[in-house]
């Protein structure tokens, strides 16, 4: 029927974008724990510099 038509094309895309996205976060959850044991202090700062520079490039994409 025509309601199942849109709950394939609606609901299955969602839930497969939804488990990717659990499963990436848990991953770079594990890794930044490893990270964050082996490196302290200075992998977060390294992290911090990567969002920022992230932040920077994306205000200028926007403003040029």
């Amino acid at each position: 029927s025509a309601a199942s038509d849109v709950y394939k094309r609606q609901v299955y895309p969602s839930a497969i974008i939804g488990i990717v996205t659990f499963i990436m976060t848990a991953v770079g959850m594990v890794i930044g724990d490893i990270l964050g044991r082996i490196g302290g202090k200075s992998i977060e700062i390294v992290g911090g510099l990567i969002l920022i520079g992230i932040g920077v490039k994306i205000v200028l994409e926007h403003l040029l």
